[in-house]
């Protein structure tokens, strides 16, 4: 199965983009372990392994972690079951060697440091803990060693100058979020499928083929319960991604500025409009993407609808507007463009 997130790899030592950058790389972990798990469980201890061991669990220890339906995936469940229990069924699919639980036990302390966000985060810091769940992960066998890998590279890369495009950053991040959209979407129609098969079954439990409906229904919850997994995981990840194309657009606007920081609302726009079209709609109190046939709001959140409660001054009764990738705005209003003003000024989440 193909894991629904990917690592980020920052443009800038913006600490937004540090964090995204952190919050991808755990929960890839968390879901590469999951797998690794349920691969060797599965056959072995069949389908309701997950909730046979939680109830084991909660039994002997009414630890808050088991109390509750487990999910798979979840971090702090794949790290801590094996890291704390050293009866774990799972340590037999793990590295025998005693440094690798060394390595999990600093896993569990940046998970819980990362949801504490303590200390502050910094590119040192964030280099240090990449390279220890990179070489937990390159111990385990585990596909994200390579992607973390790949961004202690990106940091070293950023620390000597050596900088990527932000505009081009920012354009990838732009297409993975309109992706991860999408993959949401289907996500969620997949959960409410499976559940009201679940339904069905577990209504169906008194029939002859009583013991074929209860496979199916395990089958079912299992399914069930993996599908919500990475529905969790692709909101976590829209939500790191959005994090990052604020970051990746106020350094765009930091780039910018040097031409525009003189301007006000109004004022004649000195280049060339910028690439992407909106549409300002006369009676919509929104930015229409024909591109992408969406409401900028979607992408850009409050920003949006607050522009055009601003920008109306300029442009009454609508029309094109263009926006550069710094998110700064233009019309052409008679004759020539004008400044319309800058969506990061709006947006509370493009603030520093």
């Amino acid at each position: 199965m193909i894991r629904p997130i990917k690592i980020h790899l920052p443009s800038t030592f913006g600490m937004g983009e540090l964090i995204a950058a952190q919050s991808t790389v755990l929960a890839a972990l968390g879901w590469d372990l999951g797998m690794k798990y349920d691969a060797y469980m599965r056959p072995r201890r069949g389908n309701g392994w997950l909730e046979d061991l939680r109830q084991q669990r909660w039994e002997e220890t009414r630890q808050n972690l088991y109390k509750f339906k487990l999910t798979l995936v979840d971090p702090s469940f794949v790290i801590t079951e094996p890291l704390k229990n050293s009866d774990s069924p799972l340590r037999a699919c793990l590295p025998k060697q005693s440094g690798f639980y060394d390595l999990l036990e600093t896993a569990w302390k940046i998970r819980n440091a990362a949801q504490h966000f303590d200390p502050p985060m910094t590119s040192d810091l964030l280099h240090g803990r990449v390279k220890a769940l990179g070489n937990l992960a390159h111990q385990a066998g585990l596909p994200v060693a390579q992607e973390c890998k790949m961004l202690l590279e990106r940091l070293n890369a950023i620390g000597q100058g050596q900088v990527a495009n932000p505009s081009k950053v920012l354009s990838e991040l732009q297409e993975r979020l309109a992706a991860e959209k999408e993959a949401a979407k289907d996500l969620a129609i997949q959960v409410a499928e499976l559940r009201k098969d679940l339904s069905t079954a577990e209504a169906s439990t008194g029939s002859p083929e009583q013991d074929q409906l209860l496979e199916e229904l395990e089958s079912l919850r299992e399914a069930v319960v993996v599908a919500e997994a990475e529905k969790v995981l692709a909101a976590e990840s829209m939500n790191a991604t959005s994090v990052a194309m604020h970051v990746a657009s106020a350094e765009l606007r930091r780039v910018a500025d040097d031409g525009v920081s003189s301007l006000e609302p109004g004022d004649d726009w000195p280049g060339a409009p910028g690439s992407r079209i909106l549409r300002l709609m006369p009676h919509v109190g929104d930015l229409y993407a024909p591109a992408t046939e969406e409401l900028l709001s979607d992408s850009v959140g409050r920003a949006s609808i607050d522009a055009v409660a601003l920008w109306r001054q300029f442009i009454p009764h609508g029309g094109v507007v263009h926006l550069n990738d710094a998110g700064q705005a233009c019309a052409l209003v008679g004759a020539k463009y004008l400044f319309l003003g800058s969506l990061d000024d709006l947006d509370p989440l493009g603030a520093t």
